[in-house]
C-alpha cells in the first residue's frame, strides 16, 4: 500500500565540532543560510548548540548540532564497510556545473572524488558528473548533476 500523503524531505542532521565553523562552511561552498541557532538539549548526549541551515534553493535544511566531547574524524575509511547513511546530496543544473566546479576550488573544497556517470548507466539521454567532498569533520557531501531517476524511461 502506497503512502496516502504527500510526504516531503525536510532536514538531514550533522554533528559538528565547531558548529560556527561548520555553519560557515555551508554557507560558503552553497549558499545555504543560518534561519536559527539556540541551544538544544537531547537526552543521553546532553546539552548542545544547534543551528537550523536553510539551502537557497528550497524548503531543505542541514541541521547542525555541536555537542561537546564527541569523539570526532571522518568516517571515510569505513564509508562503504558499514551500514547507515552515508552522504547528503545536493544537486545542480548541468550547465551549473561548472561554475559550481570552480566556486569550490576557489573556496578550497576537500574534493575527494570525482566522477561521471555514463548515459547506459543511469537511463539518461546524457552523462552525469559527481563530486564527494567532505565537510570540515569529515561529513560526506555528493553533489551530481540534475538526475531523476525513473524520470528517463526504463
Amino acid at each position: 500500500m502506497s503512502c496516502p500523503v504527500k510526504v516531503h524531505a525536510h532536514h538531514v542532521a550533522c554533528f559538528a565540532t565547531d558548529l560556527d565553523r561548520t555553519a560557515a562552511w555551508w554557507e560558503e561552498m552553497f549558499g545555504f543560510k543560518k534561519m536559527f541557532e539556540g541551544p538544544f538539549f537531547l537526552p543521553d548526549y546532553g546539552n548542545a548548540r544547534m543551528a537550523w541551515m536553510k539551502c537557497p534553493t528550497s524548503d531543505f535544511y542541514i541541521e547542525l548540532y555541536d555537542f561537546p566531547g564527541l569523539p570526532g574524524g571522518s568516517n571515510m575509511p569505513d564509508y562503504w564497510k558499514t551500514y547507515g547513511t552515508k552522504h547528503v546530496c545536493l544537486w545542480v543544473e548541468d550547465d551549473q556545473w561548472d561554475a559550481l566546479i570552480a566556486h569550490l576550488e576557489e573556496k578550497g573544497a576537500n574534493i575527494i572524488v570525482r566522477a561521471e556517470h555514463p548515459p547506459e548507466k543511469l537511463n539518461k539521454p546524457t552523462s552525469c558528473k559527481v563530486i564527494f567532498l567532505l565537510d570540515p569533520d569529515g561529513t560526506s557531501v555528493e553533489v551530481q548533476q540534475s538526475f531523476t531517476p525513473g524520470e528517463y524511461g526504463l
